[in-house]
């Protein structure tokens, strides 16, 4: 069940025989939006102008990660394995249904199984000129603003450039056929998940700190960095050793371990900030009423896209070349040592060595969202729509 711990069990030849009690991740989120707005339309001569603001608050509440309830890993003997067989137990086993006495090889447990919690809010402001050129030409002339708080990330200021002009026009060739055209910039706001991962896979340690400073100093983030600003304390998973099965230490026991955890990967928010993704949307389209229920389509559409998320590695490895004469791989000790902040291992586990110091709190990926990707979109739509009427088709 759900307030259970996840529990892998191997057989006496260390061979895994089944994976039992909570699924091992947890994933519930919250979300309640208000949004507040006002439009207004005017009318003079050939032009309506419509104009409206809108401010869209939501408030997000994100359970997310492994298993708040701890997760063992168990091997039965041949006794203990014998005597589930005769008990008749089949795919309904539950973790108590295991010998309390069952070899526990190792456990762990989230330090903050708690949920992330961060509002955002969005203001939009619009201005729109439906203006009738003509009996058969009509054109649409439109600005919209939009603002989004958590574009701020672990920067000084959000992106306040979200200026974005639209215009259409539609003309009529004769009663049955027409041509359509339009060109715009349309913003998007910025996925409340990017926030979030970065708060809940994150870490305050001093351990961790002291390798953000390193990545500063070597310019791989600026060198205003707030370290501070971009790093929390997050949902790291603590160990405890010699443990008795359904007896293991909860995550209020295990804080102190927090300083000296290593993590294969811990995220930091963008100390640059967020830019809200865009794109320019541009459209060509023909339309023909060849009868009073057959309607022909024919569009061209092209959009091109900038600022999308995308995540970097900001400790990734080298590259490695690789070709005819070199197919080896390097291994992954030989990959760690190439990270700009190189990772070792001895007996106690990974670290880094910064500064002279011996450093276990860290990760081996440092990762970060950035805004910086493109994509580029093209597409010709033909649509052939018809209506019954009196038809025994449509």
């Amino acid at each position: 069940g759900n307030d259970s711990p996840d529990v892998t069990v191997l057989d006496p030849s260390g061979l895994s025989i089944g994976f039992i009690g909570h699924p091992g991740y947890v994933f519930d989120e919250l979300e309640n939006t208000y949004v507040t707005q006002q439009k207004l339309t005017f009318t003079s001569g050939d032009h309506q102008i419509k104009t409206g603001l809108q401010v869209k608050s939501s408030d997000f509440e994100l359970f997310g990660g492994g298993n708040p309830n701890g997760s063992y890993l168990v091997q039965l003997d041949q006794g203990q394995l014998d005597q589930l067989a005769q008990a008749g137990v089949g795919s309904d086993l539950q973790p108590a249904d295991l010998p309390a006495d069952v070899q526990v090889l190792s456990y762990g447990i989230e330090l903050r199984p708690n949920s992330f919690q961060k509002r955002q809010n969005i203001l939009s402001v619009f201005l729109e000129d439906q203006w009738t050129v003509g009996p058969r030409f009509n054109l649409n002339i439109g600005l919209r603003y939009d603002y989004d708080d958590l574009s701020k990330g672990g920067g000084k200021q959000g992106d306040f450039n979200n200026l974005a002009p639209r215009l259409s026009a539609n003309y009529a060739l004769s009663d049955r056929s027409s041509i359509r055209a339009g060109y715009g910039i349309y913003y998007d706001k910025i996925l409340y998940a990017v926030y979030s991962d970065a708060l809940q896979f994150n870490s305050n340690s001093s351990d961790y700190k002291k390798q953000i400073q390193a990545l500063i100093d070597q310019g791989v983030l600026p060198a205003d960095t707030d370290i501070e600003a971009v790093t929390n304390e997050g949902n790291l998973v603590a160990s405890a050793d010699n443990v008795t099965y359904l007896q293991g230490p909860g995550p209020e026991e295990l804080q102190d371990q927090r300083a000296g955890i290593f993590s294969n990967e811990l995220r930091i928010l963008n100390p640059d900030g967020y830019q809200n993704p865009y794109s320019h949307q541009i459209m060509l389209g023909f339309q023909h009423k060849a009868s009073e229920n057959t309607i022909f389509y024919l569009d061209l559409m092209h959009n091109r896209s900038y600022n999308l998320f995308r995540l970097r590695n900001l400790n990734a490895p080298a590259p490695y070349p690789i070709d005819p004469d070199q197919v080896l791989v390097r291994t992954p000790e030989e990959a760690d040592l190439s990270r700009p902040i190189p990772i070792g291992s001895d007996a106690m586990g990974n670290f880094a060595t910064i500064d002279g110091d011996l450093l276990r709190g860290v990760a081996r990926n440092v990762v970060m969202t950035e805004s910086a990707g493109r994509s580029n979109y093209y597409a010709l739509n033909f649509t052939l729509q018809k209506e019954r009427g009196a038809d025994d088709y449509a």
